[in-house]
């Protein structure tokens, strides 16, 4: 049976609220008093509806000391520095390095490769080759 847009939406709010319970600072009795009014509400609108199987809503912590777009601006500029199109790994590496991390290893730098190569693709030229090797346009 398809749920309704109201529920899931109410659903996802219990699931944001028992999120923010084993954080530090947060009003547990309030935080609780909240989730069993959400529980009552969706048990209203769905009645056979089994609270206890909703699992967390994660969210992904962002990095201290790293603000969104610090990385990709960091490769842009190393690109536009450096005389020969580089790999997207050995960008990687360099970026890694600007930032503070002298030595990073293949796994860090294979991540963050991962993350850059959308915006490498829409910035920088590619050569065609394997690997791709990149260069901003003149």
């Amino acid at each position: 049976m398809a749920r309704s847009n109201f529920v899931h939406r109410l659903v996802r709010k219990y699931r944001e609220i028992a999120s923010t319970l084993g954080e530090p600072e947060t009003d547990v009795d309030a935080l609780t008093v909240s989730l069993d009014h959400l529980q009552a509400v969706i048990l209203l609108f769905e009645p056979g509806y089994d609270v206890g199987q909703l699992a967390k809503l994660h969210r992904y912590r962002r990095r201290p000391g790293v603000a969104r777009g610090d990385y990709i601006r960091t490769a842009l500029q190393i690109l536009r520095q450096s005389p020969e199109p580089l790999t997207a790994l050995d960008i990687a590496r360099r970026t890694l390095q600007a930032h503070g991390n002298p030595n990073p290893t293949r796994s860090q730098a294979i991540w963050l490769r991962a993350g850059m190569m959308g915006k490498l693709r829409y910035w920088a030229n590619s050569t065609g080759r394997h690997p791709a090797r990149f260069s901003l346009p003149k």
